[in-house]
């Protein structure tokens, strides 16, 4: 498979749970554009880790997140 990525993208594969903490603990923040309906769980465990969140106005997203979605 042939991936063009920019260079400051990063495909890392698996990624276990405290890998995956750290990682939200340090990106500038978190996007989750996803139309389709859920509760919103990668959102919760995001800002779980106080990481900054944009997300879709979609489903149950709203009250999960806030009032402040896109």
């Amino acid at each position: 498979m042939n991936i063009t990525l920019h260079n400051n993208t990063y495909v890392l594969g698996y990624v276990d749970d405290i890998q995956l903490e750290a990682l939200y603990q340090n990106t500038l923040g978190f996007i989750f554009p996803s139309l389709y309906e859920d509760f919103g769980l990668p959102v919760l465990e995001v800002m779980n880790c106080d990481c900054p969140v944009t997300s879709s106005g979609a489903a149950s997203r709203p009250e999960v997140v806030g009032r402040d979605v896109l």
